[in-house]
């Protein structure tokens, strides 16, 4: 290889190394015009919803404290069974929200192994990096207008119950006036949309919506109203983190699946995440919205996460699902690869410019071509994928290709 070649691959590389320490991974994508969440120093976060609170973001504190321990933490959840944004909007003012009950149809509950009511009304628990567990639920006692003024939050996050998630006419106006009143109480706050996961296979079938892809769907359309019409300043695609997860292995982990749809989908009860895998891919996703970095994190599991009591589980087997290094590794890829592109399902093991097999495309692949090219390692190592513009041969424009690709991301 002659030295004008071998200088403009070193300064290819040099070009990437700068712009990933400046942040150029940033995702405007999932963002709105607002310039919306950066990385903080400091995350005073507080999440207003229902039982998917507890599903999605209960183990989130546990990914920041491995992701950046240097940040100052506090999260607050305010929740109630099965509420939607119309009651949170309705009931502001009151320290017990009416939703519909929490119901488990079948004894797949920890808690309540023979079904049953398993809370109404509202719960508050709060986590911070000087605590660094959740504390004790405050049960019937605070109100939304209450929580928003414990803490000058840095953001407000809220979410819709799961049979309305595909319905944007149950959302626009009560979210619209949810963000206008947030506003009011704490200038300045930014005010996000997490998109839960959606119901698995079976449970999809049997309320005559298809498939959980086909759910799915009909849900991100909805998000893409949401941010089309400018009612939040970001969103947290969970959801898309989960399906993404749904496209791998995991498909055959947790609870609640049939001979005509035998892929439970990380779920306990067609509905909930089942504890575990799930509910650590999309706490990882969040991570990333908060902090732009890859949320590639080893987590050992603890009780003390489950902690509203309600997480579900195999009542034959209550302990969480796939919490294994390869399996966390794949979630880390699922939710790193929602962020990047949340409108689409991605199958992380066909990503253009995945030169190593890794879930994403970084410095590491741009070392992969130039070091076959430079021949120092083989080709086939790699199958097809250091052919990253498919031109049949592993050259210059391979790596550029890759380049252009992290760029863009």
């Amino acid at each position: 290889m002659n030295n004008s070649l071998a200088r403009f691959l070193t300064a290819s590389l040099l070009l990437i190394l700068c712009n990933v320490m400046a942040g150029a991974l940033t995702n405007e994508n999932l963002l709105t015009d607002n310039d919306s969440v950066q990385r903080p120093d400091t995350l005073k976060l507080l999440c207003v919803g229902n039982s998917y609170t507890s599903d999605e973001m209960s183990y989130l504190p546990y990914v920041l404290e491995q992701l950046c321990p240097e940040m100052h933490v506090r999260i607050g959840h305010l929740i109630s069974g099965s509420a939607s944004v119309s009651e949170w909007w309705v009931q502001r003012n009151s320290a017990k929200i009416i939703g519909t009950p929490v119901y488990s149809s079948g004894p797949r509950h920890r808690y309540n192994p023979e079904g049953g009511f398993l809370w109404t009304g509202t719960r508050y628990v709060e986590w911070t990096s000087s605590s660094r567990t959740w504390s004790n639920a405050l049960i019937d006692s605070v109100s939304l207008t209450q929580a928003l003024t414990t803490e000058s939050w840095d953001y407000v996050t809220f979410q819709q119950v799961s049979e309305l998630v595909r319905d944007y006419s149950s959302i626009s106006t009560p979210l619209s006036n949810l963000t206008n009143y947030v506003r009011e109480k704490l200038p300045g706050v930014k005010i996000g949309w997490i998109f839960t996961h959606v119901w698995n296979d079976r449970y999809s079938a049997e309320n005559n919506i298809g498939d959980s892809d086909t759910l799915w769907g009909i849900a991100i359309d909805v998000v893409r109203q949401i941010v089309d019409s400018n009612l939040v300043d970001f969103v947290i695609p969970n959801g898309t983190a989960i399906q993404n997860l749904r496209h791998t292995q995991a498909k055959s982990l947790g609870e609640y699946y049939s001979t005509e749809y035998p892929y439970p989908g990380l779920s306990a009860d067609g509905s909930h995440l089942h504890e575990g895998l799930g509910c650590l891919g999309a706490s990882m996703c969040a991570a990333a919205v908060f902090t732009n970095r890859h949320p590639n994190v080893l987590i050992e599991y603890d009780e003390s996460w489950n902690v509203y009591g309600t997480n579900f589980t195999d009542k034959d087997n209550p302990v969480p699902i796939g919490m294994t290094p390869e399996l966390e590794n794949t979630a880390y890829r699922c939710a790193w690869a929602a962020v990047q592109s949340p409108y689409e399902i991605t199958d992380i093991s066909n990503i253009p410019g995945d030169v190593d097999g890794s879930g994403i495309v970084d410095v590491d692949d741009v070392n992969a071509v130039i070091n076959i090219i430079l021949g120092k390692i083989q080709a086939s190592d790699y199958g097809d994928a250091a052919d990253v513009d498919c031109s049949g041969i592993v050259d210059v424009d391979d790596v550029n290709a890759t380049i252009n690709i992290i760029l863009q991301s």
